[in-house]
């Protein structure tokens, strides 16, 4: 599998909303399945993993795609895999179509591009998805308006260079555009900060945190 089909793989599981009333995504390698025990990382960076159960995973995968609860949990408790519980939810969100009907349509002789063919979905339609679930998810995280979130994901920039920058708009009493041009191929944010006077200490600018969006190649044929 590719690395940016892994990066959309962690985007979809990132479905499993975290604590604090915090919309978080995560990375695949950072989110766990295990026997009857879902594990996943804080939505804050440096924060602890916790244990989720059925029931608030699901309610948490309905509210970020609005899909049906009972039929996530349903899922979840026939141990179906989270890449397919995942990719049905955005599937669902897209398409208009139920959880169930979906999730149905993925057998084990098919592919999820198979799936998306078969219900008229179209590269553009999934990565509009993908940026408004970004941008909901940013504008709860930090100090961004989920419509300016909105822009600057479209844009092309990245969620933890939105983060950041909104961080040290808020701190510096700046607008974030005009923050988010500091930022150059050749420095960190920790000097951007500096460059604003921002104490950076605490703010976890350069942590990486939060997925990239994905580029034009969204609709390779993986078997996702």
């Amino acid at each position: 599998m590719s690395s940016r089909r892994k990066l959309l793989l962690g985007m979809a599981l990132g479905a499993l909303l975290l604590g604090g009333g915090i919309f978080g995504y995560v990375h695949a390698q950072t989110q766990v399945q295990q026997p009857n025990r879902l594990v996943c990382a804080s939505a804050r960076p440096g924060g602890p993993m916790r244990e989720v159960g059925p029931a608030e995973a699901a309610e948490r995968i309905s509210d970020a795609f609005g899909v049906d609860k009972d039929e996530v949990q349903k899922a979840i408790e026939a141990k179906r895999d989270f890449r397919d519980i995942g990719r049905a939810a955005m599937l669902a969100k897209v398409s208009g179509k139920s959880f169930a009907e979906v999730l149905e349509l993925k057998k084990t002789d098919n592919t999820w591009r198979d799936v998306e063919r078969a219900l008229g979905v179209k590269h553009e339609q999934m990565k509009e998805a993908f940026c408004e679930l970004e941008a909901r998810h940013l504008s709860e995280q930090s100090d961004v308006d989920q419509e300016t979130a909105l822009r600057l994901v479209k844009d092309g920039y990245e969620g933890h260079d939105i983060r950041a920058a909104a961080v040290l708009a808020k701190e510096s009493g700046k607008d974030i555009q005009s923050v988010l041009d500091m930022k150059k191929i050749n420095n960190h944010w920790h000097d951007v900060a500096a460059a604003l006077g921002v104490d950076a200490h605490g703010l976890h600018l350069d942590s990486g945190y939060g997925p990239a969006m994905p580029s034009d190649d969204f609709d390779g044929d993986g078997d996702l």
